[in-house]
């Protein structure tokens, strides 16, 4: 697996854009507005935006409203990273691979908006805190 990105909490999107535009990052992407709901399931609810530094890239994700999906980790924890993202070539046998090592999913592999519909999962287990995949295709 490698690093895609980490994910970054924040309460309002376009002040953080700025404040990381301050120490060197730049936005590769538009601010992404995630409320689609698929099959039936809860919407996101959140804004998402890519900025880069180097080889370093972030995830800004701030909630839409209250019935966003990340509303209650920013009210609890607050600001700042709190995921890390790895490319992987196939999500179901790498979420395999990782249960067995103790890890839980989340939720099921869903398509991400941010990532031209590419599928992604969250991942977590103690002492490690949460991670997210996304698969990639080659």
């Amino acid at each position: 697996m490698e690093v895609d990105h980490i994910g970054y909490l924040t309460k309002d999107i376009n002040r953080s854009v700025i404040e990381f535009e301050k120490i060197g990052y730049k936005k590769t992407s538009d601010i992404y507005v995630d409320n689609k709901s698929e099959d039936g399931k809860k919407p996101r609810n959140t804004y998402l935006c890519f900025l880069e530094n180097g080889h370093t890239k972030i995830e800004l994700v701030s909630p839409i409203n209250e019935d966003s999906v990340v509303f209650n980790t920013l009210k609890r924890q607050g600001e700042g990273p709190y995921h890390i993202c790895y490319r992987v070539l196939n999500i179901e046998e790498t979420m395999e691979e990782m249960k067995k090592d103790g890890w839980m999913t989340l939720k099921q592999p869903e398509k991400a908006i941010a990532f031209h519909n590419s599928r992604v999962v969250f991942m977590f287990k103690s002492g490690m805190g949460m991670v997210e995949l996304v698969e990639i295709n080659v």
